[in-house]
């Protein structure tokens, strides 16, 4: 878990000689350091506190702080983004049409190709996202380009 610091005073870097912009991970340095004391930041209205986990799916764009109730709050989050891989195995990509139920579908499109398709997809060591075979595939089960991502995605976890 990582730590924080909690102040109330907007420009307190200001009373610490020595420092031209003092953060709030320069100061958890300095006392891990053993430059400052807790009782020294206690004197300036500082505080180095645990941090809290971000909510499931946020990414966190903020600094985290805590109000004067000692509830805990994030200043920021935004939804998560998933990008997707441009690369998987042939296994995670089997587990991931399995998962996704498109297992048997993706299977019977690929016994439709030529001999020499079906080969590069048995037994590739690698599935590329911008694999030929594999948008073209995507095409005809009438897969989006976000469901591709999402096994991609899926796939990668797996």
């Amino acid at each position: 878990m990582s730590k924080i610091v909690t102040f109330q005073e907007e420009n307190i870097w200001k009373r610490f000689p020595g420092t031209s912009r003092l953060t709030p991970r320069l100061i958890v340095q300095y006392v891990q350091q053993g430059i400052w004391s807790d009782s020294d930041l206690e004197k300036e209205g500082l505080k180095i506190a645990d941090s809290f986990d971000t909510p499931e799916g946020k990414v966190r764009v903020g600094e985290e702080y805590f109000n004067e109730d000692g509830t805990q709050q994030l200043f920021n989050t935004e939804d998560a983004v998933s990008i997707p891989p441009s690369v998987i195995t042939p296994l995670q990509a089997r587990k991931a049409l399995r998962a996704s139920g498109l297992y048997t579908q993706v299977t019977e499109y690929i016994q439709t190709l030529t001999e020499e398709e079906q080969e590069e997809w048995e037994y590739a060591v690698q599935i590329e996202r911008t694999n030929p075979i594999l948008v073209k595939g995507s095409a005809a089960l009438g897969l989006t380009e976000e469901q591709l991502d999402s096994l991609f995605i899926l796939g990668a976890s797996l």
